[in-house]
């Protein structure tokens, strides 16, 4: 199992190679037939949510080469690093050398091939800014610690199957 800080929830098919290089903030979920990979490091920032099949990867074949083909026998470690209140959606992909700010969103199948600032929200292969998020709002979220997995934990939260009314305020 991966380094945990504090309360996760992993789901049991998730898969960890390396899992001693994989550090998890409090607050995080690791969901469905994940797959992480952290020969190359991988660190996950409080509140993080990953949806299912998400794949991270921190190491890669050595390509860049004029030994052999398609690559040598060098591996090149490439560390990921996620933020806090980020969320991966539904099998997207984060290749080695990545780092995702806070209060990201990937969408579903994205594939993430460079760093994506704080805010962003994006999807598509390779993965493009679709979106931004209010910095501000993310910032003070971050630093109240108003994670949804440690609302859910702590004070019982529970989904709510319909559309909130415009500007519901929130406690």
């Amino acid at each position: 199992m991966p380094i945990q800080t504090g309360p996760a929830k992993i789901a049991t098919t998730a898969r960890f190679a390396f899992p001693k290089k994989i550090q998890l903030g409090s607050w995080v979920r690791i969901g469905k037939l994940c797959y992480l990979n952290g020969e190359g490091g991988i660190e996950i920032g409080d509140g993080t949510i990953f949806a299912p099949e998400v794949v991270i990867l921190s190491s890669t074949h050595r390509h860049k080469q004029d030994s052999y083909l398609p690559y040598d026998e060098f591996d090149e470690f490439r560390p990921v690093t996620i933020g806090r209140g980020v969320w991966l959606g539904h099998r997207c992909m984060i290749v080695p050398g990545v780092t995702i700010g806070d209060g990201v969103i990937v969408a579903m199948g994205a594939v993430v091939t460079k760093d994506v600032k704080a805010g962003d929200i994006v999807g598509g292969n390779p993965a493009t800014v679709l979106s931004t998020r209010d910095a501000a709002t993310i910032e003070s979220l971050v630093q109240q610690e108003r994670y949804y997995l440690k609302a859910v934990i702590e004070k019982g939260l529970s989904r709510i199957k319909s559309k909130p009314a415009p500007n519901d305020a929130r406690p």
